[in-house]
């Protein structure tokens, strides 16, 4: 009976010095690995000369794969047809056509596509190199590429290089060498033979190195470099079309069609074709690459018009009238008659209120307009039409800061151009104080000869404000909202008020623009000075 006992005790001991040790530590994966790959042999070498394999093995201290191999890889120069690349284990395997030139020096450049497959620890921008001839060429072209209008560079635009030079070259044959673009646009295209090269940029949307048009894909124009000079600068841009059309049709409601060319028209009008012509109205928008057009009830089914450039014949379009006046929901006599009112956000100091309506108007009640300050009738106002189709109306008046104004438009108030009158609109905005808003005061010492436009731009990039530079001296923006601004300036070569771009095949360049160095930064209540010398 006491052994019995005692094997008990040891049992039970036994499992109380093992639960004790079990639960004592907890056990760890170790320590992240995150060092990656080594490459620990290649077949041929690396850097090897006279090269004639027709296949690359290269081998690695762990397991392999290639991610987003499309993407990071680059061959320069090209080889067609494509080496054929796969990850088998622990190497790296290139099968090569029987097409490699000769004498020449070849890169292949992996990126971050070479990976382990525990942690996708990658191998920051491996290269393989070989020459087909008895040098490698060490060579390099050094750049930067940038938008011609932002002047920032972005990743993954196309670099360039071509033995010959021929303006035709870029839009028929693939380059001798070339890259992408890195942050901001940086490039390097390395291990390339003395000699001059003509570069060009190119934002190659489909992959085929070619340019398909240059004004679908962004292109610089081509220029002469020699390796191992200064960095080159190249500025990219999309070619205006030289045919102007219609790109689309569309119905907004209440009797009015927007029509949207495939580029802004500078001087367009529109003819009726059909004998019984309803009446219509037209309107362009800021950009005038849009045209509103308005008709009123009628008879015909369809409004017919011929769009012309002076007595050319730009294009023809058909606006179905009848079927959609009456789809369900589209038409109302209660619709909302304000497109925008510029206190939508607030009155600035020094300004009235300005109010685009979406329609056309046939007139307006004066006596069904009522404003008000703080609740009280505001006696003295003026009520004027900006345009000839009466859709943009001010408001003026002797503003008080501080204030909350309601405008109201009684019923019947406005009257459209389709004789739809209104329900009772209500308009309610605060008059911004002065300290609410910042100044900016811009002290410019040196610009470049010929027409020169400054422009203010808010966070979004849009055109807020917009001065001739007649030359040197203070220019000031006033009753400016707390916030990021750029400042510009564009060499507006034509006059014509806005930038243009460049064509390739002309050989112009798109018109120069200067940015400021830094962001405009502007403070409620408070007038910032700056000092700009533009070269």
């Amino acid at each position: 009976m006491m052994k019995h006992r005692l094997s008990w005790l040891y049992i039970l001991f036994g499992l109380v010095i093992f639960s004790s040790c079990a639960n004592r530590v907890t056990p760890t994966g170790g320590k992240k690995d995150i060092i990656p790959p080594k490459m620990t042999a290649a077949e041929p070498a690396n850097y090897s000369v006279n090269f004639k394999s027709s296949k690359i093995k290269i081998d690695f201290n762990e397991y392999i794969y290639l991610k987003e191999l499309q993407k990071q890889l680059i061959i320069s120069p090209l080889i067609d047809p494509p080496a054929v690349i796969t990850a088998k284990k622990k190497s790296v395997v290139i099968e090569l056509p029987a097409t490699l030139r000769a004498n020449t020096t070849y890169t292949m450049n992996f990126g971050n596509a070479i990976v382990d497959i525990h942690e996708d620890n990658a191998i920051e921008s491996f290269q393989y190199v070989f020459s087909t001839g008895p040098i490698i060429d060490s060579l390099r072209i050094n750049g930067k590429a940038v938008d011609a209008r932002t002047k920032k560079g972005i990743k993954g635009i196309s670099v360039m290089l071509y033995h010959n030079f021929d303006d035709s070259l870029p839009l028929k044959k693939k380059p001798d060498y070339y890259t992408r673009t890195g942050e901001n646009g940086m490039f390097s295209i390395s291990n390339i033979g003395m000699g001059q090269y003509m570069i060009i940029v190119l934002d190659d949307k489909n992959g085929n190195y070619i340019c398909d048009s240059p004004q679908d894909e962004a292109i610089s124009l081509n220029m002469l470099v020699s390796p191992d000079t200064n960095m080159v600068e190249l500025d990219y841009f999309n070619e205006r079309p030289a045919n102007i059309y219609i790109s689309n049709v569309s119905y907004t409601g209440n009797k009015r069609w927007r029509i949207l060319f495939n580029r802004p028209a500078d001087s367009l009008t529109f003819s009726p074709l059909n004998k019984n012509q309803p009446v219509y109205f037209e309107s362009w928008n800021a950009t005038h690459d849009t045209s509103f057009i308005w008709c009123p009830d009628t008879l015909v089914d369809s409004l017919y018009l011929q769009v012309r450039n002076t007595t050319i014949i730009i294009d023809t379009v058909k606006i179905f009238l009848k079927p959609l006046q009456n789809v369900k929901g589209r038409e109302s006599g209660n619709y909302n008659f304000i497109e925008t009112f510029s206190a939508a956000n607030g009155l600035k100091p020094l300004s009235n209120l300005e109010i685009i309506f979406k329609n056309p108007l046939k007139s307006i009640a004066e006596s069904k307009v009522i404003l008000t300050a703080d609740s009280l009738p505001v006696e003295k106002f003026k009520i004027t039409f900006l345009d000839s189709l009466k859709r943009r109306l001010l408001v003026s008046s002797k503003w008080k800061e501080g204030s909350i104004y309601k405008l109201k438009f009684l019923p019947g108030a406005l009257t459209d151009f389709a004789g739809i009158i209104n329900d009772t609109i209500n308009l309610t905005f605060a008059a911004l104080t002065a300290e609410t808003m910042g100044m900016l005061r811009l002290s410019i010492t040196e610009i470049p000869k010929g027409n020169l436009l400054l422009q203010l731009l808010n966070g979004e990039a849009a055109v807020i404000n917009q001065l001739s530079l007649t030359g040197t001296g203070l220019y000031e923006f006033k009753a400016l909202e707390p916030g990021k601004y750029q400042l510009r300036v564009i060499e507006d070569k034509n006059g014509n008020g806005y930038w243009d771009t460049g064509n390739y095949f002309k050989k112009v360049a798109p018109e120069l623009i200067y940015y400021y160095k830094e962001d405009i930064l502007i403070r409620a209540n408070w007038e910032l000075e700056q000092e700009w010398s533009i070269e």
